[in-house]
Protein backbone atom coordinates (compact mmCIF):
# COMPACT_ATOMS: atom_id res chain seq x y z
CA UNK A 1 0.00 0.00 0.00
CA UNK A 2 2.83 2.38 0.86
CA UNK A 3 4.41 1.63 -2.49
CA UNK A 4 1.19 2.59 -4.28
CA UNK A 5 0.99 5.88 -2.37
CA UNK A 6 4.65 6.71 -3.06
CA UNK A 7 4.23 5.86 -6.75
CA UNK A 8 1.18 8.12 -6.93
CA UNK A 9 3.10 10.93 -5.27
CA UNK A 10 5.92 10.61 -7.76
CA UNK A 11 3.47 10.75 -10.67
CA UNK A 12 1.91 13.89 -9.23
CA UNK A 13 5.30 15.61 -8.82
CA UNK A 14 6.27 14.67 -12.39
CA UNK A 15 3.01 16.06 -13.78
CA UNK A 16 3.50 19.37 -11.95
CA UNK A 17 7.07 19.62 -13.30
CA UNK A 18 5.88 18.98 -16.85
CA UNK A 19 3.11 21.60 -16.59
CA UNK A 20 5.63 24.09 -15.13
CA UNK A 21 7.95 23.58 -18.12
CA UNK A 22 5.13 24.08 -20.57
CA UNK A 23 4.18 27.38 -18.93
CA UNK A 24 7.64 28.81 -19.58
CA UNK A 25 7.54 30.40 -23.03
CA UNK A 26 10.46 31.69 -25.13
CA UNK A 27 9.91 35.05 -26.82
CA UNK A 28 11.66 35.53 -30.16
CA UNK A 29 12.66 39.01 -31.41
CA UNK A 30 13.42 39.92 -34.96
CA UNK A 31 16.44 42.21 -35.30
CA UNK A 32 16.16 44.40 -38.39
CA UNK A 33 18.93 43.90 -40.91
CA UNK A 34 21.36 46.82 -41.07
CA UNK A 35 21.79 48.06 -44.65
CA UNK A 36 24.81 50.23 -45.37
CA UNK A 37 23.95 53.34 -47.31
CA UNK A 38 25.78 53.74 -50.59
CA UNK A 39 27.86 56.92 -50.61
CA UNK A 40 28.29 58.33 -54.13
CA UNK A 41 31.85 58.51 -55.34
CA UNK A 42 33.28 62.02 -55.62
CA UNK A 43 33.31 63.56 -59.08
CA UNK A 44 36.50 62.99 -60.99
CA UNK A 45 38.72 66.03 -61.23
CA UNK A 46 39.34 66.44 -64.93
CA UNK A 47 41.77 68.66 -66.70
CA UNK A 48 38.94 70.54 -68.39
CA UNK A 49 35.51 71.43 -67.08
CA UNK A 50 32.39 72.32 -69.05
CA UNK A 51 31.39 75.95 -68.69
CA UNK A 52 28.71 78.04 -70.37
CA UNK A 53 29.71 80.69 -72.90
CA UNK A 54 27.92 84.04 -73.41
CA UNK A 55 25.70 82.50 -76.11
CA UNK A 56 24.35 79.85 -73.76
CA UNK A 57 26.23 76.93 -75.30
CA UNK A 58 28.63 74.60 -73.51
CA UNK A 59 32.31 75.14 -74.01
CA UNK A 60 35.53 73.78 -72.54
CA UNK A 61 37.89 75.55 -70.21
CA UNK A 62 41.63 75.28 -70.85
CA UNK A 63 43.89 72.72 -69.19
CA UNK A 64 45.46 73.45 -65.81
CA UNK A 65 48.98 74.07 -67.14
CA UNK A 66 47.84 77.24 -68.97
CA UNK A 67 47.82 80.27 -66.63
CA UNK A 68 44.65 81.74 -68.17
CA UNK A 69 40.95 80.99 -68.30
CA UNK A 70 38.84 81.50 -71.39
CA UNK A 71 35.54 80.42 -72.88
CA UNK A 72 35.81 78.48 -76.13
CA UNK A 73 33.06 79.30 -78.65
CA UNK A 74 30.86 76.45 -79.82
CA UNK A 75 32.47 74.56 -82.70
CA UNK A 76 36.02 75.66 -81.94
CA UNK A 77 38.43 72.80 -81.28
CA UNK A 78 41.21 73.51 -78.79
CA UNK A 79 44.59 71.91 -79.44
CA UNK A 80 47.91 71.98 -77.62
CA UNK A 81 50.19 74.87 -78.37
CA UNK A 82 53.31 74.43 -80.46
CA UNK A 83 56.37 76.63 -80.75
CA UNK A 84 55.46 80.17 -79.67
CA UNK A 85 51.75 79.34 -79.54
CA UNK A 86 50.25 78.89 -76.08
CA UNK A 87 47.19 77.28 -77.67
CA UNK A 88 45.67 76.75 -81.10
CA UNK A 89 42.00 76.45 -82.08
CA UNK A 90 40.71 74.84 -85.26
CA UNK A 91 37.55 76.56 -86.52
CA UNK A 92 35.52 74.74 -89.21
CA UNK A 93 33.73 77.21 -91.48
CA UNK A 94 31.71 76.19 -94.56
CA UNK A 95 33.79 73.11 -95.24
CA UNK A 96 37.05 74.97 -94.68
CA UNK A 97 39.14 75.48 -91.58
CA UNK A 98 40.54 78.59 -89.93
CA UNK A 99 43.16 78.60 -87.19
CA UNK A 100 43.17 80.86 -84.16
CA UNK A 101 46.36 81.24 -82.12
CA UNK A 102 47.27 82.71 -78.73
CA UNK A 103 50.84 83.91 -78.30
CA UNK A 104 52.48 85.45 -75.22
CA UNK A 105 55.45 87.77 -75.77
CA UNK A 106 57.53 90.02 -73.48
CA UNK A 107 56.19 93.51 -72.78
CA UNK A 108 58.72 95.19 -75.06
CA UNK A 109 57.35 93.35 -78.12
CA UNK A 110 56.21 96.52 -79.91
CA UNK A 111 53.48 99.03 -79.24
CA UNK A 112 49.84 98.56 -80.22
CA UNK A 113 50.51 100.68 -83.33
CA UNK A 114 53.65 98.66 -84.21
CA UNK A 115 51.73 95.39 -84.18
CA UNK A 116 48.72 96.72 -86.10
CA UNK A 117 51.05 98.07 -88.81
CA UNK A 118 52.88 94.72 -88.92
CA UNK A 119 49.57 92.96 -89.59
CA UNK A 120 48.58 95.57 -92.16
CA UNK A 121 51.78 94.78 -94.03
CA UNK A 122 50.89 91.07 -94.04
CA UNK A 123 47.77 91.77 -96.11
CA UNK A 124 49.36 94.37 -98.38
CA UNK A 125 48.33 97.61 -96.65
CA UNK A 126 50.52 100.63 -95.89
CA UNK A 127 51.47 101.67 -92.39
CA UNK A 128 49.47 104.24 -90.46
CA UNK A 129 50.86 106.75 -88.00
CA UNK A 130 50.55 105.84 -84.33
CA UNK A 131 47.32 107.75 -83.80
CA UNK A 132 45.74 106.30 -86.93
CA UNK A 133 46.82 102.73 -86.13
CA UNK A 134 45.57 102.83 -82.53
CA UNK A 135 42.41 104.64 -83.64
CA UNK A 136 41.63 101.87 -86.13
CA UNK A 137 41.23 99.38 -83.26
CA UNK A 138 38.20 98.89 -81.04
CA UNK A 139 38.96 99.07 -77.32
CA UNK A 140 37.11 96.82 -74.88
CA UNK A 141 37.20 96.90 -71.08
CA UNK A 142 37.37 93.33 -69.78
CA UNK A 143 38.27 91.44 -66.60
CA UNK A 144 41.76 91.09 -68.07
CA UNK A 145 42.01 94.84 -68.61
CA UNK A 146 41.86 97.12 -71.64
CA UNK A 147 42.20 95.13 -74.87
CA UNK A 148 42.50 96.21 -78.51
CA UNK A 149 40.63 94.44 -81.29
CA UNK A 150 41.70 95.06 -84.89
CA UNK A 151 40.02 93.93 -88.10
CA UNK A 152 42.45 94.34 -90.99
CA UNK A 153 41.00 93.92 -94.48
CA UNK A 154 42.50 94.91 -97.81
CA UNK A 155 39.71 95.29 -100.39
CA UNK A 156 42.17 94.25 -103.10
CA UNK A 157 43.08 91.04 -101.26
CA UNK A 158 40.28 88.47 -101.32
CA UNK A 159 42.39 85.64 -99.92
CA UNK A 160 43.82 87.06 -96.70
CA UNK A 161 42.55 89.30 -93.92
CA UNK A 162 43.25 89.39 -90.19
CA UNK A 163 41.30 89.47 -86.94
CA UNK A 164 43.61 90.23 -84.04
CA UNK A 165 43.37 91.23 -80.39
CA UNK A 166 46.15 92.65 -78.23
CA UNK A 167 45.90 92.11 -74.46
CA UNK A 168 48.72 94.19 -72.98
CA UNK A 169 50.17 94.26 -69.46
CA UNK A 170 53.28 95.98 -68.07
CA UNK A 171 55.28 92.75 -68.31
CA UNK A 172 53.98 91.01 -71.44
CA UNK A 173 51.39 91.01 -74.23
CA UNK A 174 48.95 88.33 -75.33
CA UNK A 175 48.09 88.22 -79.02
CA UNK A 176 45.00 86.43 -80.33
CA UNK A 177 44.91 86.13 -84.12
CA UNK A 178 43.06 84.54 -87.03
CA UNK A 179 44.17 85.00 -90.63
CA UNK A 180 42.09 83.87 -93.59
CA UNK A 181 39.76 84.83 -96.41
CA UNK A 182 37.64 87.90 -95.54
CA UNK A 183 34.43 86.04 -96.46
CA UNK A 184 35.21 83.42 -93.79
CA UNK A 185 36.39 85.85 -91.12
CA UNK A 186 33.06 87.67 -91.26
CA UNK A 187 31.36 84.49 -90.06
CA UNK A 188 33.60 84.06 -87.00
CA UNK A 189 34.15 87.70 -86.03
CA UNK A 190 31.52 87.81 -83.26
CA UNK A 191 32.84 84.58 -81.69
CA UNK A 192 36.42 85.86 -81.98
CA UNK A 193 35.58 89.05 -80.10
CA UNK A 194 33.64 87.13 -77.43
CA UNK A 195 36.54 84.73 -77.01
CA UNK A 196 39.08 87.56 -76.71
CA UNK A 197 36.93 89.32 -74.11
CA UNK A 198 36.57 86.12 -72.05
CA UNK A 199 40.31 85.71 -71.38
CA UNK A 200 41.35 86.21 -67.75
CA UNK A 201 44.47 85.43 -65.76
CA UNK A 202 44.06 82.57 -63.25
Amino acid sequence: MKRVIMFGALLLIGAVAIVGCKDESITKYKVPKVVKAKVPAPATDTMAQAVPNPHGETATAPTKDIPYNWIVPSGWIQKNGTGMRMATFDIPVEGQQLSCSIIKLPGQSGTVADNINRWRGQVGLDNLDEQGAVGSAKVFETAFGEIYFSKIVNAANVTSAILATILPTDEYKLFVKIQGAPALLVKVEADFIAFSKSITAK
